[in-house]
């Protein structure tokens, strides 16, 4: 009997502990409305890849290249993302380059566009960040 209780306690300690870590990663997705047919590149930033967003992109799988379809939208979607902050990215690569393309004052020439728009019309981290605690669906990002 005490051996049943152990087993039987053991696979509900197991079990709550495959829960908890199921809870961690979470999902983010919608769309981009762009019409064209060069590639479109969805950037998904924590703050430890945010100071060089411009500069490169994020890890796999935090990079997802992606193209309209007819009606001008392409979806994405992100999965097992952890619980923090992030910011996403968006940006046409015009020349196909893999690539987002700066002048030589660092602005970029591609066309580029945030989930979330910063007030200052520029790149800010504290702006633009979005916390992700659960499913984040139909976010739409429009060129």
């Amino acid at each position: 009997m005490k051996k049943l209780y152990f087993i039987f306690s053991l696979s509900i300690a197991l079990l709550s502990v495959n829960i908890s870590f199921s809870q961690d990663g979470y999902k983010i997705s919608g769309e981009v409305q762009y019409v064209g047919a060069k590639n479109i590149y969805v950037c998904l930033h924590n703050q430890e890849t945010w100071p060089n967003a411009m500069k490169e992109l994020p890890p796999a799988p935090y990079t997802i290249i992606t193209k309209s379809n007819q009606s001008g939208k392409a979806n994405f979607a992100f999965s097992s993302v952890p619980r923090g902050d992030y910011i996403i990215f968006v940006f046409i690569d015009d020349n196909d380059n893999g690539k987002l393309d700066r002048d030589t004052m660092g602005y970029p020439t591609e066309l580029l566009r945030a989930f979330k728009p910063s007030l200052s019309g520029h790149a800010n981290w504290n702006d633009q960040k979005f916390t992700v605690n659960k499913d984040i669906t139909g976010l739409s990002i429009q060129f």
